[in-house]
């Protein structure tokens, strides 16, 4: 990770692409903290849209499994059931703290996709930084808080995405 903040650098973009938007695909690790699931993975669809220099508009579009734990499952003393999954729909707003680097904050909604109906409330912050990979593509690296309301779910995510401009 060292070496991938070490040669993260600003993109240089030209007047004309100063207003580009962006789409990128990400594959994720969701790491649980005080929560009944074991680990989580998924992968997220985000677009981004500038709106003001060094701020953009971010909608983001996901499909995230949990394991639950052993001891969950041993305590509920009910066998194996479906492990959860969710469909998180967010909006939310990336500011561009620095040469490379981004904060961002998002809210929307969870959809259970199984293990009960109806959505819940969800809400993330982050960071991350870009790695640049050719003049509009870069590989988007970051970390965030996320919880779902009304439940147990909570997780540190950790994000590589490919992001391209056009």
């Amino acid at each position: 990770m060292f070496a991938a903040i070490s040669i993260a650098h600003a993109q240089r973009r030209g007047s004309d692409d100063k207003q580009s938007a962006f789409l990128g695909a990400a594959f994720e690790l969701g790491l649980p903290s005080n929560s009944p699931i074991s680990v989580g993975y998924g992968a997220s669809l985000k677009g981004e849209v500038p709106f003001a220099q060094s701020v953009a508009l971010t909608l983001t579009a996901a499909y995230m499994s949990y394991s639950y734990n052993d001891s969950f499952i041993s305590f509920a003393g009910t066998p194996q059931v479906l492990h959860p999954q969710f469909a998180p729909l967010k909006a939310g707003i990336r500011f561009q703290a620095g040469p490379g680097f981004y904060t961002e904050a998002e809210l929307g909604e969870a959809i259970r996709l199984n293990n009960g109906s109806g959505g819940l409330f969800d809400y993330s912050v982050g960071l991350g930084f870009f790695v640049p990979v050719d003049r509009k593509s870069v590989l988007d690296i970051g970390i965030r808080y996320e919880a779902y309301s009304e439940t147990q779910y909570r997780q540190t995510a950790l994000k590589v995405a490919y992001r391209f401009g056009w």
